[in-house]
């Protein structure tokens, strides 16, 4: 599985979550049903046993850098 969180449409930053099954080649969106982060671009993520992390990013390159972790448990 290949997961993507975030980003922007070029409208606005988005807090999506999306896996990509390699061997289905299908994309799928997932739901989160905790507390989701905020939309931003440039979060760097980690998968790690059975979650995913993912840190920080931003919503204007002017500005709005974010300092925060979030953890997402991929079996939920």
């Amino acid at each position: 599985m290949i997961f993507l969180f975030g980003g922007t449409d070029d409208e606005e930053r988005l807090n999506d979550l999306y896996a990509y099954n390699i061997r289905a080649n299908s994309w799928e969106k997932l739901s989160v049903s905790s507390q989701q982060p905020l939309p931003r671009s440039g979060a760097r993520g980690v998968a790690y046993m059975d979650g995913l992390y993912f840190f920080g990013g931003y919503q204007r390159k002017q500005g709005t850098y974010f300092n925060d972790l979030f953890y997402f448990d991929i079996d939920q």
